[in-house]
């Protein structure tokens, strides 16, 4: 099969996952930011952060991004596009004049270029590009020094990339980034990102989606992933759903009259002293009320003391 899908904007998707999975650890994404105060406007995302980035932001950020110390920094993502020369000298020009129209220092805006495929051999000479880590490749040449440039398929497969290396050219590096993130979702994915990943999923690795004709958005990618997701619940047993689930989290939002139904009523003195309940006898036969009010009445004085 193709990685090749013509009916989706990559950016979209990947501007909406930075999105879901940056801004609740309080760095700010933006996209087609405006770098002027006139146009032109740039097809690439800014981030924004207050301070150094926290371990917390670090272990959502990719190799290269997550070391930056500047509180502005743009991506420009290419997906399907190979990397050329005119790329390279662009994206850094967005820095200037967004730092220049913000009236902010060179050391407070850092751009990158993320690219799904490896930048060509040719490029990298040309242009003075080495390998200063893995994944990771930066200029000495000053035109081209200020935008170093992250390979997805290259970048080393570490849980704070993985997330990234789901947007990689490479089948075999989609394959496995989907199939390590699971163990990261607990930690880091919301119900709409999960959703979200999921979709990218089957989207990218499943032959159906190939020939699709209509542009497909982040929200439906959500939709679908969403439907999948609910698709693989009703085959999994409830206990096992439930496993590792903590009592009081499955018993949320169930009413205590509910939670004590079928309970015998032996069961339900266990452990409530007999003082208790002799006194709350007491108090509804001189209250003159009915039986049934007093089994109300014990079974929340149980659930209280349970």
């Amino acid at each position: 099969m193709t990685n090749k899908i013509e009916s989706v904007d990559w950016h979209e998707p990947f501007a909406v996952f930075l999105e879901l999975l940056l801004n609740p650890v309080g760095i700010e994404v933006l996209s087609e930011i405006q770098v002027m105060s006139k146009p032109p406007r740039a097809d690439i995302l800014l981030l924004r952060n207050v301070g150094p980035h926290t371990e917390e932001q670090r272990q959502r950020l990719c190799d290269a991004v997550r070391d930056s110390e500047a509180n502005h920094i743009f991506i420009e993502f290419k997906y399907s596009e190979t990397i050329t020369e005119a790329h390279l000298a662009k994206a850094p020009a967005y820095g200037i004049f967004y730092r220049e129209s913000k009236k902010l220092k060179s050391s407070e805006v850092d751009t990158f270029i993320v690219s799904s495929k490896t930048p060509s051999s040719k490029l990298i000479e040309d242009a003075g590009y080495r390998w200063a880590e893995e994944g990771v490749l930066r200029s000495e040449i000053p035109v081209f020094r200020m935008t170093p440039i992250i390979s997805l398929n290259d970048l080393p497969n570490t849980p704070h990339n993985l997330l990234f290396k789901v947007f990689a050219s490479k089948l075999k590096q989609k394959r496995l980034a989907f199939d390590k993130i699971k163990d990261r979702r607990a930690d880091v994915m919301s119900g709409e990102l999960s959703a979200l990943i999921i979709g990218l999923q089957k989207i990218m690795l499943s032959k159906e989606f190939e020939m699709a004709t209509e542009t497909i958005t982040s929200e439906e990618i959500k939709r679908i992933g969403m439907a999948w997701a609910e698709r693989m619940m009703q085959d999994i047993p409830v206990e096992k759903r439930l496993e590792g689930v903590p009592l009081e989290e499955r018993l949320k939002g169930v009413p205590l009259e509910e939670r004590l139904k079928g309970v015998p009523l032996e069961e339900l003195l266990k452990g409530v002293p007999a003082g208790d309940i002799l006194a709350a006898i007491e108090g509804r036969l001189n209250e003159d009320i009915s039986g049934e009010d007093l089994s109300k009445l014990l079974r929340k004085k149980s659930g209280r003391n349970r």
